[in-house]
């Protein structure tokens, strides 16, 4: 009945607890609540809780081969869909345990529903042969439907784009707000520089480039390409300097 020698309520705590906190923290928090002495250490943490994380990906089964793009001709006689699940990916660039000159991309993200608590999920691209699950999972998981809508918020990268179009071709694909504010940021820095070779005209692209800004957070995209469009015009200027 207990093949292993920790406990399974044991195993789930460690592993809850790991996956909030570092090792050593969750430690200390079961040793101030249980009795499980000090043979209980960081290490002891660590080897359960990826021992627990291998059986769930275990669980999680083979990739799915196909989209989750439902049936578009049985997609009529379905009732109507609910609201849409909204899902926030990002990816970013971690140092390597084993080795601390190589790095290794590593994706989260977090999947909202209207009837149902959100989840969240990752994996590390290259090292997870079968990524895509995760994703899929978790989407099943919150029960969605063929006919249900969903909306990707990224920074647009290439790969995360990829694996959005696979899971859900004809979904909602929009760059996030903070990606895109950051990138107006730092034009927005590029633009102070000018400043030195031409105030007027450098005063006048930050000017448009204030213009782009309170129109894309108003959803006033053709105002905002046509700003755009006019900042891109006026670096003529600057061309031969």
């Amino acid at each position: 009945m207990l093949p292993e020698h920790t406990a399974p309520e044991l195993l789930y705590l460690e592993s809850k607890w790991a996956s909030l906190v570092p090792y050593g923290l969750t430690v200390e928090a079961l040793q101030d609540f249980l009795p499980v002495g000090t043979t209980l250490n960081a290490s002891t943490v660590r080897r359960d809780t990826l021992r627990v994380a291998g059986r769930l990906e275990a669980e999680l089964g083979p990739e799915p081969i196909f989209p989750l793009a439902g049936c578009p001709d049985a997609c009529a006689s379905l009732p109507a869909a609910p609201p849409p699940i909204t899902v926030g990916l990002d990816g970013g660039y971690l140092r390597s345990w084993d080795n601390e000159k190589t790095h290794f991309v590593a994706i989260v993200g977090e999947a909202v529903s209207s009837d149902g608590p959100a989840k969240r999920f990752g994996f590390v691209q290259g090292h997870d042969p079968k990524a895509r699950r995760h994703l899929a999972a978790v989407l099943e998981g919150q029960g969605l439907r063929h006919n249900q809508e969903l909306v990707f918020l990224s920074d647009g990268e290439e790969s995360l784009r990829q694996l959005q179009c696979y899971l859900r071709p004809h979904s909602q694909h929009l760059v996030d707000w903070f990606h895109l504010s950051m990138r107006m940021t730092g034009l927005g820095q590029f633009l102070k520089g000018l400043a030195h070779l031409d105030v007027e005209r450098a005063a006048e692209l930050q000017d448009a480039l204030q213009h782009t800004r309170w129109n894309l957070w108003h959803g006033k995209v053709q105002r905002a390409s046509h700003w755009l469009r006019q900042i891109e015009w006026r670096m003529w200027h600057f061309a031969g300097s």
